[in-house]
């Protein structure tokens, strides 16, 4: 289990950490996450609707270069804010998800990114090496569900954590799973196949905590932390009593957008620390 050294009541507006690994950005009713693969570089898994509010959230954080672009499928609260991200960095690698016949390549968005979308395939990996290196793999990528939140991109993320002199990993791999708006059926078919990681450390969890997103996954990962992109007094009533609820119980640190900003998480000795910054 991972310890929490920075409770949420500590939150507050702070300087952004030397050595912070990845966070979560306060994108309003949407998603946007950063994992940190270099002094200035990183992964971006969505960009929430507005560009202007991507934009803001990579330039908080000093990141100049996006390695991959991630889009977990094709609502807007998703994908919106691209044109915000390409403004703030150069975008190396765009990979998405999304229903068959959807092509993110044809949204407006994205014209402004200058390199071709790949869809995700289940088993892609990817290694990056270095001061700050992860590895990923695509957990999940259908494009056959009916709904579209269904067809979501889902990526497990290793953060290795390196020490100083060392030649390798100082501990396991902080594990980070990313789940877009995954609802409970496709959620409880992959669960049953077996095609969802447990023994997670950190869980995305799906569709902003909506009830409809279920708690089976909740239960299964039983993650130490949990992120939730969601808007302050959204409309939606995200996240759900029933979310909030099963967490509570799994006794899970919840950091919220709507209640803690944009929050940054450093990795060290086993340990997270937590960062606020409004």
């Amino acid at each position: 289990m991972l310890a929490l050294i920075v409770p949420l009541t500590a939150l507050g507006e702070e300087r952004l950490p030397g050595d912070w690994r990845f966070a979560l950005c306060d994108v309003g009713q949407g998603d946007m996450l950063v994992i940190r693969t270099a002094a200035q570089a990183g992964i971006v898994v969505d960009t929430g609707e507005e560009p202007a509010a991507a934009e803001e959230c990579l330039n908080h954080l000093d990141i100049e270069q996006v390695e991959v672009l991630m889009i977990t499928h094709e609502h807007r609260d998703h994908y919106g804010g691209m044109p915000g991200v390409e403004q703030a960095a150069d975008v190396r690698r765009l990979l998405y998800s999304a229903s068959a016949g959807w092509q993110l390549d044809e949204a407006p968005e994205a014209e402004s990114v200058q390199v071709s979308a790949e869809r995700a395939r289940i088993g892609d990996r990817g290694i990056h090496e270095g001061a700050f290196p992860v590895t990923w793999t695509v957990w999940a990528a259908a494009d056959y569900h009916r709904n579209p939140n269904d067809n979501s991109l889902a990526v497990l993320f290793e953060i290795h954590e390196y020490s100083a002199g060392a030649d390798g990993p100082a501990n396991d791999p902080l594990r980070l799973l990313s789940t877009g708006d995954l609802e409970q059926e496709a959620t409880d078919l992959l669960l049953a196949r077996e095609a969802l990681p447990q023994h997670v450390d950190v869980l995305q969890v799906p569709h902003h905590g909506a009830a409809n997103g279920g708690t089976e996954i909740l239960e299964f990962t039983r993650p130490s932390v949990a992120l939730i992109g969601v808007g302050e007094d959204n409309s939606y009533g995200h996240p759900a009593p029933e979310i909030t609820g099963m967490l509570q119980r799994l006794e899970s640190a919840v950091y919220r957008t709507d209640q803690h900003g944009t929050v940054v998480f450093s990795y060290a000795q086993g340990q997270l620390e937590t960062t606020g910054i409004r």
